[in-house]
């Protein structure tokens, strides 16, 4: 069956699915190795909650949106051309001299810190929700759903590899170069890298496949 999916004002962990009249809550940042391997959420069931309460919905300000395709390909393509120009304008002047150790001790302290902030991320928005509807009091279904269309997925696919390609591209020429620019590119390419999950479930129609009815245990 067809549901519309629709995002959560200043909530990137969790969408709203409205199939039939009824709307649903879905986690898409359960569970927490989605962070990395992103197509989890294409290939299990996810717990939904059944939301009913006009004034929680009306709290949470759903927004319909049609323009995100758009948006997440012109950032991407944005942040290429400008990290391609700056670091061909400013390369030499951001390289300092340092024992490969201490490469690897920023790269991975920088790493740890980008992982702990997306899961702060996740949980900040968790708390949001919750400040409004208390998730384990509603009824809940499983759905599976995936792309919603072969340009959903080349897209979603071209982000992950490349955002992903970027990152790793950008720890190798650290250690080689010992440039200071190619490092902080490489932390915005793995933060972005971090929150491709996020979009495996566009905005608009979907396709979505429920489950049967039971009593799930909530999603952590």
């Amino acid at each position: 069956m067809k549901g519309e999916v629709l995002h959560i004002h200043r909530n990137i962990r969790y969408r709203l699915i409205s199939i039939n009249d009824t709307r649903y809550i879905v986690d898409l940042d359960y569970p927490l190795l989605v962070f990395f391997f992103p197509f989890l959420n294409w290939m299990k069931s996810h717990v939904v909650y059944k939301i009913i309460d006009e004034n929680q919905l009306e709290q949470l300000k759903v927004i319909k949106s049609t323009d995100t395709k758009v948006g997440y390909t012109l950032l991407t393509g944005g942040l290429s051309v400008l990290g391609a120009n700056l670091l061909e304008m400013v390369m030499d002047k951001f390289e300092i001299s340092m024992p490969n150790v201490i490469n690897y001790i920023i790269l991975f302290t920088f790493t740890i810190l980008i992982v702990f902030c997306r899961f702060h991320i996740s949980r900040r928005n968790k708390r949001k929700l919750y400040d409004i509807v208390q998730l384990e009091k509603l009824e809940k279904i499983k759905i599976r759903f995936g792309p919603q269309n072969v340009k959903h997925f080349f897209l979603f696919l071209i982000l992950y590899l490349g955002f992903l390609a970027s990152s790793l591209a950008g720890i190798i020429m650290f250690i080689q170069y010992k440039n200071f620019l190619i490092l902080f590119f490489t932390i915005l390419f793995l933060f972005c890298f971090l929150f491709v999950n996020g979009i495996s479930l566009f905005p608009g129609k979907n396709k979505i496949r429920m489950k049967e009815l039971q009593n799930f245990e909530a999603a952590k």
